[in-house]
């Protein structure tokens, strides 16, 4: 009875990259792809591109540096981002559309948000539980005081209250003052 050899592990041979490989590579690099992703695009291993980088000169980050270039340049840095996420499912960049498409004003007021602190604008949605979590009930931004919003939602809650209260308003005279 003959007993089989196992055969030898085959190793892959080292994959010799060209010059213009290896500048395609720092690019991306520096971007801010991460060498995972690049050599999974370019059917290598990371620790390959990672070599090859430098090799060419290039600076390798650390793992903190890349934890904080990649919060910047997902603009996921602040925990309302997070929280517009899990309610709404809104990212930055929806944020932006809405305040683009109003023009830089409140839904409500007019009055004009806060460009720099856009984030911190309320999100007017349509209400009840049923619209938990659905980015379709979006009507837009609101003032960050909550002021605009919150007589929405009032309003909303009770549309005959709120026009008792109106003709009341108009209606009423002050004998005392």
């Amino acid at each position: 009875m003959k007993v089989e050899q196992p055969q030898p592990i085959r190793r892959k041979r080292p994959v010799r990259f060209t010059f213009k490989m290896v500048q395609e590579f720092r690019k991306r690099y520096d971007a801010g792809m991460s060498s995972i992703r690049i050599g999974k695009e370019a059917n290598v291993s990371s620790l390959g591109v990672r070599k090859a980088i430098q090799r060419a000169g290039g600076k390798i980050r650390s793992i903190a540096e890349a934890g904080k270039l990649r919060a910047k340049r997902y603009h996921w840095n602040s925990s309302r981002e997070k929280v517009l996420w899990c309610s709404y499912r809104l990212t930055f960049n929806d944020v932006l559309f809405l305040f683009r498409r109003q023009k830089g004003l409140c839904l409500w007021c007019r009055k004009p948000l806060p460009l720099e602190n856009i984030l911190m604008c309320c999100i007017d949605h349509v209400g009840g539980k049923k619209t938990w979590r659905n980015r379709s009930t979006i009507r837009g931004l609101c003032c960050p005081d909550n002021a605009c919003n919150g007589l929405a939602g009032y309003i909303e809650a009770d549309l005959n209250k709120a026009k008792r209260i109106i003709r009341v308003l108009q209606t009423c005279s002050f004998p005392f003052a």
